[in-house]
């Protein structure tokens, strides 16, 4: 039996997965498929490659890790008018789909295909936390993306500055991309740093400020450090957190949930550290390459049965909804074509004529 592991990343996690599954390793652009039997998918668009297989293949089945946040947006962008060709084919394609590993509830798909979640896994370890309760310092890790929701937490970051308690308080962006402008006397723009535990040491809470994000890894890696953390209600990983941590994307709400956290007694926030790392130590490596293996079997061996008409038809609304805006967005433009290159031309011709 032949497995296909179709990446465009990889993400070092569903790299990890599909090395454990002894799957071959395949470009969804650059490599030829060949014959498989099982298809590992990552992200939309080599699932839709993958759906053109089995659309010739029948018999192949396709497994599809979902950590893509095209769930999340795809209603907005669609509206939009931005990448309409890219979601209809992409609602095509799952109805090929034999079996889900999700990374979160948040994206989970529920459309009548067996489904399982796996979280990712972390990659560091550290023995026991190491918490600084006395610094008020608000760390994030990641890069300037629209997902990452780095402008939310600048402006949340503003508000609380507000407030004369916190006129020390200073915000460390880790990563890259960020804009020259965010940076002062308060906001930090550390650029890639190679041994994060320096600064996490230097900080008493983790806010990470997502618009929409599957399940990011680095609010586990600051848990495992013992950092207490907010995250917002877009984030995979706010399943796993107390909803006194959740908070929703207005910034107000954020700096809210951020006062509320710093000023918790220290022994309070020692109690959060110490729950945080060992909710962290149920994501290490190992536990989810097992929890992925699991699942695979399942859904390659137990869980794969003819899917219902019911089941299918939960694909409808999806499909009409999209014929309906790529109607409403292309046919004003095919009128004003036709227009254009037969109506114009004869009534300007008519228009010289007649003077």
């Amino acid at each position: 039996m032949r497995i296909v592991f179709l990446y465009q990343g990889p993400h070092k996690c569903h790299e990890k997965w599909a090395k454990v599954s002894n799957a071959d390793f395949c470009h969804f652009r650059r490599d030829k498929i060949g014959k498989a039997d099982i298809i590992i998918v990552e992200g939309g668009a080599p699932l839709i490659r993958a759906a053109n297989y089995k659309a010739i293949n029948p018999k192949t089945k396709i497994i599809y890790l979902n950590a893509d946040e095209t769930i999340l947006v795809w209603r907005k962008r669609v509206i939009q008018g931005r990448a309409i060709g890219h979601f209809f084919f992409w609602f095509h394609a799952l109805a090929r789909v034999d079996g889900v590993i999700s990374v979160s509830r948040l994206v989970q798909l529920n459309i009548g295909i067996p489904e399982l979640i796996v979280h990712p896994f972390i990659q560091k370890e550290y023995e026991q936390p190491i918490y600084n309760a006395s610094s008020e310092n608000i760390l994030t890790v990641g890069y300037y993306h629209e997902k990452q929701g780095i402008d939310l937490l600048v402006n949340a970051f503003r508000t609380l500055k507000k407030d004369e308690r916190f006129e020390d308080t200073k915000l460390f962006l880790v990563g890259h991309g960020y804009p020259k402008e965010y940076s002062s006397k308060d906001v930090i723009l550390t650029g890639f740093v190679e041994e994060i535990s320096s600064i996490y040491k230097r900080c008493g809470v983790y806010v990470h400020a997502g618009r929409f994000q599957a399940f990011p890894v680095a609010v586990i890696e600051a848990m495992h450090y013992g950092l207490p953390v907010i995250v917002t209600d877009r984030t995979g990983v706010c399943e796993i957190l107390d909803k006194r941590f959740v908070s929703t994307t207005k910034p107000k709400d954020i700096a809210s949930k951020t006062k509320y956290l710093i000023l918790l007694p220290s022994e309070e926030k020692m109690l959060i550290s110490t729950e945080n790392y060992k909710k962290s130590l149920e994501f290490l490596e190992e536990k989810k390459v097992e929890e992925f293996t699991k699942a695979f079997y399942i859904l390659t061996n137990k869980a794969i049965r003819p899917r219902s008409m019911r089941n299918m038809i939960r694909l409808l609304p999806s499909f009409l909804f999209l014929l309906l805006v790529l109607s409403i967005w292309i046919w004003p433009k095919l009128l004003r074509r036709v227009y254009n290159s037969h109506f114009r031309p004869r009534i300007a011709l008519r228009t010289s004529v007649d003077i």
